[in-house]
């Protein structure tokens, strides 16, 4: 059988439906005075409610941003911006750019050498580009000097 107290809400329930748009900021305080909470005790409880949807919201928007930025789907200058009208402080948004510039760069994408031996072959970039561009793709020195070679001997063929 049911007793009296299974009938009652709980705390969590109301303020799901608090949370959910279900029940109204009067109601839901009212019915957990009915529980046996004071006024303030009410008033903090669903002050509380309301600063962690914000915060759920806050959360995904600078989640979102983030992904934005670190893909290169919108500049440093914008995602500041966006970051501004969340009303963040200074130090914060510097301390999330800073952060999310770390995946920026390591992502960052490169050519490959195929295309760096095609730049270098049509004089897009000079032989000392090549090797630095190479060196940072993670060549040896040694490897790089035998590509330079090989591409050597290719352009003098071309030009038979």
């Amino acid at each position: 059988f049911n007793t009296e107290k299974d009938k009652d809400l709980t705390r969590s329930e109301l303020l799901k439906g608090y949370s959910e748009g279900l029940i109204t900021l009067p109601d839901v305080t009212q019915l957990l005075i009915k529980m046996g909470y004071n006024k303030d005790e009410a008033e903090y409880i669903t002050t509380y409610e309301d600063y962690k949807k914000d915060k759920d919201l806050q959360d995904m928007i600078l989640k979102n941003l983030q992904v934005r930025y670190e893909e290169n789907l919108i500049s440093e200058n914008e995602t500041r911006e966006r970051l501004t009208k969340l009303n963040l402080s200074g130090s914060h948004i510097d301390l999330l750019m800073d952060k999310w510039k770390i995946n920026v760069y390591q992502d960052m994408k490169m050519p490959s050498r195929a295309d760096l031996t095609n730049f270098v072959m049509n004089d897009v970039i000079s032989t000392d580009q090549y090797y630095a561009e190479m060196f940072k793709l993670g060549y040896k020195q040694e490897y790089i000097d035998w590509y330079v070679q090989l591409d050597m001997i290719k352009a003098a063929e071309k030009k038979k």
